[in-house]
């Protein structure tokens, strides 16, 4: 029944619920409020005294037409009264602004139950009459069709003598079920009588699940398992000793449903079904969303039922939410299963909507029927989109191509020999230096070493020892012979050509000049003084002064940076003619908008070279445009990891998916050969510095070498993250429209739907499902060939 309250023909309220119900059966309470405005009124909801409330389920959508817009409210609740009897729900009150408006009351009338059913397992049911405790179990019945309802029982039936003297409740521990899907059933309501065996009086308690097999064969329920405990004695305090009971195994058979008469369109529905359709709102715009419910009621696996198959001539439809509500107060298993399309009219003006059927298979009359939905109509507007393929297939303007072909990649740097033979023999002429020049009996000290150990000795150090050590050093340092360094004009020349800055060079020039005149008695001197001027003299030179090579060392790096180039170079092979002459094509057809045979030519390129990133890129563009969203993810995510740096991939791909740098889709961008050059440049000026050092040529600090070695090492420690990522080993695309599902079954709960496009990760498989994770975390199962992966080859 209904209520419709208007006011002022502006703000409406409408509560419908039916007349009669039965105890414990779900009462659907509906409420709908419509208002002039975008914003929706507000609900203020009655008690709803003794019946209890469930699920509540609201849904909002605006109208508009012309420059007016109305917006709508449903809202949803489900009752249920625990007794029979005459129920009156308070009127609802919408509020919006200054207005409100109030339903009248509503009657409901609950039924009581019918009387209770005994099941045969409670009365006939053979057991164990010798002991205290028995269980019994059966499955009936034991041979169905696949999706078909089966009840699996338990009996338990206890001495009444022993139940007084227990302490708690016996656990039951249910079987696990391979391939079937089970429904715990309400426990049914009243007393079971009682089982007599002689003169002893037992009492029977019930376990009920109603299981559908998944597959056909024959199937086998292993054992139940019931715990108790019973006291040894009759004392409060006495030991309880623990059991366990199993029951037996028991074998179900699945048939396959029959072959003969079986609808083409059948897609695996089992039950006795109704179907019926509605389309919110009424009155809808071209270009503005409406949506399309079905409903799919009946007794079955509801959460099996699969989408019905719809088709508009005068929109565009994208599955949307599904939504189940599932009754187990009765023996059979019945309820509603509700599937949302979003409809995009493209057409105006009044619209039919079809007669949508719904094959399935009866396994109480034991052949197929076909459920119909109501036919229905709907007012389209006319809107400012109007979505026309050959009105705007001229219009819409196209992503750029790349247009030179470069063939496959050649194998990366970092895989060849000669790449990873030239790092490990990096090391090795510094090592064989540092051997020949190891230290012998007979030490030599530098002369760097004497002048720093000047000062110290108890002997008198003259000022013409002072002068040899001095420039005896800097001769060393500047790979110079002290002969060199006589005069002044000379030893200024000398250490200006080292790069020593001017200033440092005139104190060094007097410093010499002071020690000439001190040498040759010309001035009298400090020699303490001077020590001090010649060491702070020495520490400046060195810090300002150029590394000098010496040829050989300069040889070596000649030599490491040719083998580099060597390993770094690809050999430029011919690119076959086949795939020039397909990438012309390609391009040509992409350019006079047969889109469909550009994303066969560029595919057929993918095929033929799945290293070439030009042709990944541009399958992708064209299969965009062609309106395929899963083959362009496809495309332009193998060519972003085959070229990270590319520019044009990336922004393609954030047209539709941006991800961010915590997604594991992101790629970074870092391109392999690029870290591999940054590793082996490290690499071996590290190990050249260490033969330059060796050869003592020259004063290169320890640090430098070890900070080089340990980038180029860590580097190495990037590299192999970097190529794990491009790699995308577990990472796939979702080819078509999907549910993520709570279990790895037809049946299994729809957590959501997944688009084509979107970026998957596997966790874990499971025959033909696939444990997944979304970019927002969620998990959930898919079917495996519903994914393309995007796995390097």
């Amino acid at each position: 029944m209904g209520v419709l309250l208007p006011l002022l023909a502006q703000l409406t309220i409408s509560v419908t619920a039916p007349d009669t119900v039965a105890v414990l059966e779900p009462i659907m309470l509906t409420v709908e409020m419509s208002a002039p405005s975008t914003r929706p009124p507000r609900l203020v909801a009655p008690d709803f005294g003794e019946l209890s409330v469930g699920r509540t389920t609201a849904s909002t959508y605006v109208e508009r037409d012309g420059g007016s817009a109305r917006v709508h409210v449903e809202i949803r609740y489900v009752l249920e009264a625990s007794r029979p009897g005459d129920y009156v729900v308070a009127p609802f009150e919408a509020r919006l602004g200054g207005e409100s408006v109030r339903s009248d009351a509503i009657r409901i009338v609950v039924r009581g139950p019918a009387g209770l059913t005994v099941p045969p397992i409670v009365t006939r049911a053979p057991f164990d009459a010798t002991a205290s405790v028995s269980v019994a179990a059966t499955v009936s019945p034991d041979t169905v069709y696949v999706g078909e309802q089966t009840t699996y029982q338990v009996a338990v039936f206890i001495d009444e003598t022993v139940r007084n003297r227990l302490r708690r409740n016996p656990g039951f521990t249910p079987p696990e079920l391979r391939s079937m899907l089970a429904y715990d059933l309400s426990p049914l309501r009243g007393v079971l009588p009682s089982r007599k065996v002689g003169d002893r009086r037992f009492e029977p308690h019930l376990y009920q699940r109603a299981v559908f097999p998944l597959v056909p064969g024959r199937h086998v329920v292993p054992p139940a398992e019931l715990h108790y405990a019973i006291p040894l004695s009759y004392s409060f305090f006495s030991r309880e000793e623990g059991r366990v009971l199993r029951t037996d195994s028991l074998v179900l058979v699945a048939r396959e449903t029959p072959l003969e008469g079986r609808p083409t369109n059948w897609s695996g529905a089992v039950g006795e079904l109704a179907l019926d359709a509605a389309i919110r709102p009424a009155r809808a715009r071209v270009g503005d969303p409406a949506v399309l419910t079905l409903t799919v009621s009946g007794v079955g696996n509801i959460n099996m039922l699969p989408r019905p198959i719809v088709a508009l001539s005068w929109g565009q439809l994208i599955p949307a939410q599904e939504r189940v509500t599932i009754d187990r107060s009765s023996e059979v298993i019945r309820g509603a299963k509700e599937f949302d399309w979003v409809i995009t009219p493209t057409l105006s003006g009044p619209q039919e909507l079809p007669v949508i059927p719904y094959p399935f298979f009866n396994p109480r009359t034991e052949r197929y029927e076909i459920a119909l939905s109501p036919v229905d109509t709907v007012t389209i507007a006319s809107g400012s989109l109007v979505v026309s393929d050959d009105a705007t297939a001229d219009t819409v303007p196209l992503l750029p191509l790349r247009t030179a072909y470069r063939g496959e990649q050649g194998p990366p740097l970092h895989s060849r020999r000669p790449y990873w033979l030239l790092l490990v023999t990096a090391p090795l002429p510094a090592a064989f230096v540092a051997f020949v020049r190891r230290p012998r009996k007979r030490k030599t000290v530098s002369a760097a070493s004497i002048l720093r150990g000047l000062g110290g000795r108890r002997t008198k150090l003259t000022p013409g020892e002072l002068r040899r050590a001095y420039v005896n050093a800097l001769a060393q340092r500047l790979h110079l012979s002290a002969g060199t360094l006589a005069t002044r004009s000379d030893f200024a020349r000398s250490l200006r050509r080292a790069g020593v800055s001017a200033q440092t060079t005139d104190l060094a020039a007097a410093l010499l000049g002071e020690l000439d005149d001190a040498a040759y008695g010309l001035r009298p001197a400090t020699v303490s003084a001077l020590v001090d001027r010649a060491k702070r003299s020495y520490r400046a030179v060195d810090a300002e002064a150029r590394v000098l090579l010496t040829p050989a060392s300069a040889g070596s790096i000649v030599l490491s940076g040719l083998l580099l180039v060597a390993a770094a170079g690809t050999l430029a092979g011919s690119i076959p003619e086949e795939e020039h002459a397909l990438f012309q094509r390609g391009s040509r057809e992409y350019q006079e908008r047969r889109f469909v045979d550009a994303e066969r030519s560029f595919g057929e390129i993918t095929r033929i070279a799945p290293d070439a990133p030009d042709a990944w890129a541009n399958f992708g563009t064209v299969a965009w445009a062609a309106g395929d969203t899963a083959a362009a993810a496809v495309g332009w995510q193998r060519a972003l990891r085959l070229e990270p740096m590319a520019r044009d991939v990336r922004s393609h791909l954030a047209m539709y998916q941006p991800t961010s740098a915590r997604s594991f889709a992101w790629v970074p961008p870092l391109s392999m050969p690029v870290l591999a050059v940054a590793v082996a440049v490290l690499w071996i000026s590290a190990w050249l510095l260490a033969l330059v050092r060796s050869a003592g040529r020259t004063s290169i600090r320890r640090n430098t070498i070890a900070v080089a070695a340990l980038s180029a090492v860590l580097l190495v420690a990037v590299g192999i993250l970097l190529d794990e990522r491009l790699a995308a080993r577990r990472l796939s695309v979702v080819g078509e429209v999907t549910m993520l599902r709570a279990l790895p079954a037809l049946a299994g709960d729809a957590v959501l739907t997944v688009h084509p496009g979107s970026i998957v990760r596997a966790m874990s498989r499971r025959g033909e499902w696939v444990l997944v994770q979304l970019e927002n975390g969620r998990e959930g199962w898919i079917e495996a060939p519903m994914l393309v992966s995007i796995a390097r080859n």
